[in-house]
C-alpha cells in the first residue's frame, strides 16, 4: 500500500470537510497525520468561518441606511398614508 503524504492527507480532508464531512472523521481516515493534521484543519475551518461570517454582517453604513429609511416610511404611514392598509 502506498503511503500517503501529509499534503495529500491535507487536501483530501479540506474537500471533505467543504462536503460536509466531521473533522473527526477526517482524522479518522489518517491516523498516520492525525497530529500534524488537526491543527491545519482547525485554522482552515476558523478562517472559512469567519470569511462567511463577516460577509454575512451588514456594515454600519448599510444600517443606518436602512434606519432612515425605514423611519422615513413609517412617518409616511403615519402622517395619513393609510394607503397601505388600504390596498391590502
Amino acid at each position: 500500500m502506498a503511503t500517503i503524504t501529509l499534503s495529500h492527507a491535507l487536501a483530501d480532508c479540506l474537500d471533505a470537510i467543504q462536503e460536509g464531512e466531521s473533522l473527526k472523521a477526517c482524522l479518522n481516515r489518517y491516523p498516520e497525520h492525525r497530529e500534524r493534521l488537526r491543527p491545519l484543519l482547525e485554522v482552515a475551518q476558523t478562517l472559512h468561518r469567519e470569511k462567511y461570517q463577516e460577509e454575512a454582517t451588514p456594515s454600519p453604513d448599510f444600517v443606518g441606511d436602512l434606519k432612515s429609511i425605514l423611519t422615513e416610511e413609517m412617518s409616511k404611514n403615519r402622517k395619513g398614508g393609510g394607503e397601505y392598509r388600504k390596498s391590502r
